[in-house]
This record gives structure tokens, sequence and C-alpha cells, in this order.
């Protein structure tokens, strides 16, 4: 008597059990969010007496939020590119200007990260402004 191989999960089974992973992280990153919040409204109340600490507790659980959110973002084969604060070479199909003007190739500032799939399609273009050269005197 021969074993039939059991039947291959529907795509709509694997559909559900994708989003139930996502929904997963994107709870765990809400909760963890939630924390952050609560987080600060404390070390606000307790920032006369010790800042520094504050401060330090606050970052750290915002740390937390935004590992729970990169993980939701790769489980859906999504990721983030562009760091707040870093240069880029300004590139208008992945690059959006929050103001002033860019060139293909010149240097920009970004200002907000863009969100992307795997296989690079953008979803979101990270947000940039332009770098102006400083005058010298």
């Amino acid at each position: 008597m021969s074993k039939t191989p059991p039947a291959p999960a529907s795509a709509e089974a694997l559909a559900r059990e994708g989003w139930r992973l996502t929904d997963d992280a994107l709870a765990q990153a809400a909760i963890e969010v939630a924390r952050a919040q609560a987080g600060l409204q404390g070390a606000l109340r307790r920032a006369r007496d010790a800042p520094q600490r504050s401060l330090a507790d606050v970052a750290a659980a915002l740390e937390v939020a935004a590992q729970h959110l990169q993980a939701a973002l790769r489980r859906r084969g999504l990721e983030s590119f562009g760091k707040i604060g870093k240069s880029a070479v300004y590139d208008p199909q992945i690059h959006g200007l929050e103001w002033g003007r860019a060139h293909s190739g010149e240097a920009v500032r970004v200002t907000a990260p863009g969100v992307r799939r795997v296989d690079g399609e953008t979803l979101v273009k990270a947000a940039v402004r332009p770098i102006r050269a400083r005058a010298t005197a």
C-alpha cells in the first residue's frame, strides 16, 4: 500500500499565513511603539531629576520598536533605504525632493527613508533635500 503525498498548500492558505505573520509582526511593533510612547511620557516626568537616564530609556525603547518594524517589513519582502542625515546621489526614481531642485547625480541629504520591495520596486521614495555648496569667504 503506497502513501499518497500530501496535497500542496493552496495559494490562498499560503497568502493567509503570510498575512498572519505580518499581522503578528505589526502587532508586536505597535506594542513596542506604545511602550516607547509611555516611556517618553515617563521620561518627561522624570527629566527634572535625571534627564540623561530618561532620554536613554526612551532611545532604547524606540530602537526596539524600530527593530520590530524592520522585521515586519522583511516578512513582507520589503526594506527601508536611506538613512536620515546621510548624503546620497540624487535619483528621481527613488528620491522625492522636499523642496528645491536637484539633477540626477547631484548630492542630496536624506530627511526620511524610503521603502522598496526586495526586487527593487520603490513603494515610497526617500525624502531628500539638495545639498548646497557653502560659499567660501
